[in-house]
């Protein structure tokens, strides 16, 4: 048998043997982390596997900065609302009044000089010269008396009182002026003095007398008690005037009417314009509570040939409060009234009819029938209302509107639109009127 000569080649007990030859350290240092690399390996393919069997995804944290965005941006937009709504918070009131047309003629009295309980008046008094050049006919030597109407009192007693002709009567400047015809005054009915019209002539002729609307005295009656009892006042509608003294250029009648009638005309226009352009918001004159009077003046001689005739017109009414004048109607008309602010809209449209013959410039009273259809309209304070809504949410309108009874109703428009409650400063809160 042949043997394998290498089978013998045993080395000695503690011989070298490829067994025993030690691996170096970098090569043991290269496996370890081979072998990590593999466990690695292994481990992120069975996490894919996991992944894709059970659908599993990993966290983004690039999402979760997505969603603090969206949640940054709802929390600007909740403050920028809130901020617009406190800049732009507005309401806006519509309020429907209590409001009733009714038929009325009711008989009203108004003082000059009235008590709490009266209904007063303001006179009205506006004068203004008008003029109209006209060619001259000739000259002549004019001695002319002033002359004008009269109203006569007796507040002496309720007898009668017979004054003669030539009774003198006597300004307060001195100047002395007659009636031409026998009077016969009446006694006074109570507190009411009796009265009677009379036309009275100047002393003298000449221009000095043309005094105008006078207060008279009967200087016959001085140092008798009927002295201060029995006076006169001018006639409103015939002032004192027309004397003249010395030599004056001629008109022919058809000229001096003609120029009358066109400087009326215009003196007419002018004091309506102007009085009505004198009125306040609450102030009304009506139609027949106005007088309008002309009085002639002393013409003026232009060149040779041509005059200027001249004419003053006066302008006297009662200027009457439409809110009093309504109340005092509206006690006599509506049977519910209550005192409670009242205005009749269309005051314009009824009849003012005086029940006698007015004289505004001199009356303390004056009596009256007022006559229409009236659109009587309650009144409400907008600034208290505004006030009383300030703060307010729209669950305690019901109470809040309960404290304004001449109020029907409200409908209410809030700005921006999901407020609940009324602005906290009135100023932003708008009332109108709407019709019902």
């Amino acid at each position: 048998m042949v043997r394998n000569k290498m089978m013998d080649m045993v080395p000695p007990e503690g011989g070298r043997s490829i067994r025993n030859i030690p691996i170096p350290e970098s090569k043991q240092r290269r496996e370890k982390q081979e072998e990590r690399r593999e466990v690695a390996r292994e481990v992120r393919e069975e996490f894919v596997r996991i992944r894709e069997e059970h659908d599993v995804r990993p966290p983004r944290t690039w999402k979760w900065k997505k969603w603090y965005g969206y949640a940054l941006g709802a929390l600007g937009v909740v403050v920028l609302a809130v901020v617009v709504s406190s800049m732009f918070h507005s309401a806006q009131v519509s309020v429907t009044p209590r409001i009733l047309t009714a038929d009325m003629n009711v008989s009203l009295s108004a003082k000059k000089s009235a008590g709490a309980a009266d209904l007063a008046f303001s006179p009205l008094s506006i004068k203004k010269i008008g003029s109209v050049t006209v060619k001259a006919s000739g000259e002549e030597q004019v001695e002319k008396k002033a002359s004008g109407t009269i109203v006569i009192y007796n507040n002496y007693s309720s007898a009668s009182q017979r004054l003669i002709k030539n009774t003198r009567f006597q300004t307060p400047e001195g100047l002395i002026f007659r009636i031409d015809q026998s009077v016969t005054v009446p006694g006074k009915k109570g507190d009411i003095p009796g009265s009677v019209e009379a036309v009275v002539y100047a002393d003298e002729a000449g221009e000095k007398y043309n005094v105008g609307l006078k207060d008279f005295t009967i200087p016959g009656f001085k140092g008798d008690p009927r002295h201060t009892a029995f006076y006169a006042k001018s006639k409103p509608s015939s002032p004192i005037a027309g004397g003249f003294s010395g030599v004056m250029k001629v008109v022919s009648d058809a000229d001096r009417k003609a120029a009358q009638a066109e400087i009326e005309k215009n003196l007419r226009a002018e004091l309506l314009k102007e009085a009505e352009a004198s009125l306040s918001s609450d102030m009304i004159l009506f139609d027949n509570a106005y007088l309008i009077t002309f009085t002639a003046l002393p013409q003026e001689a232009v060149g040779n040939d041509q005059v200027t005739i001249k004419e003053e017109g006066m302008i006297s009414g009662y200027l009457l409060s439409k809110k009093a004048l309504s109340m005092f109607a509206a006690r006599a008309v509506v049977k519910e009234y209550e005192n409670e602010p009242i205005l009749i809209e269309n005051l314009e449209d009824l009849t003012f009819t005086a029940k006698k013959e007015i004289y505004p410039a001199t009356d303390t009273s004056v009596s009256f029938a007022l006559s229409g259809q009236a659109r009587f309209v309650w009144a409400y304070d907008e600034k208290a209302l505004a006030e009383g809504l300030a703060g307010a949410s729209r669950d305690e309108v019901p109470s809040i509107i309960r404290g304004f009874p001449t109020i029907d109703k409200m409908d209410i428009s809030m700005s921006p639109f999901w407020r609940r409650s009324f602005p906290d400063d009135a100023a932003r809160i708008e009332i109108i009127r709407a019709e019902p």
